[in-house]
Order: structure tokens, then C-alpha cells, then sequence
């Protein structure tokens, strides 16, 4: 995956958080070296929404691909409106 990918429409743990319980994101993208209660609180919630997690090596490139200057643990794409 390239690393200026960013559609992402919330970066953070508290703004997907948030996504995900108003059922906002189509997928999330999760830092491999995130802190372990993280991974393990999103990916136990992504099951339960049925969202898929997409695995980045790292926080740093998870923040270039998100386009900040700072590593981010997680950040979520934006579900696609096809009800047009």
C-alpha cells in the first residue's frame, strides 16, 4: 500500500471510536505497533460492527498515509454512499 493514500475521514482512537458507533466507516487501518489494549478494544469492536481492519506496519507511515505529520495508531475510511 502506498503511502499517501488518504482517504480517511477520522484519524484517532476517540474519532473512529466514534465513527464506528455511528456507523460511518467502511474499514479501519490499524498500526501494528499500537499500543496491544488498543488493537485489542478496535479489533474486538470492529467485529462486532463488521468492519474490517487493515494491518500498516507502523504508526509512522499510518500517519503519512493519513497525511499528518505525527504517527497515528488508527484511522478509518469513510463508508460510500451508493444511493445515488
Amino acid at each position: 500500500m502506498d503511502d499517501d493514500y488518504t482517504a480517511f475521514s477520522v484519524v484517532g482512537l476517540k474519532q473512529v471510536l466514534k465513527g464506528l458507533d455511528a456507523n460511518e466507516l467502511d474499514k479501519i487501518f490499524l498500526a501494528e505497533d499500537a499500543d496491544a489494549a488498543i488493537r485489542e478494544q478496535l479489533i474486538e469492536k470492529c467485529k462486532e460492527c463488521h468492519i474490517d481492519v487493515v494491518s500498516v506496519s507502523d504508526m509512522d507511515r499510518l500517519g503519512r498515509m493519513a497525511g499528518i505529520d505525527v504517527g497515528a495508531a488508527v484511522a478509518g475510511s469513510p463508508k460510500v454512499n451508493t444511493d445515488l
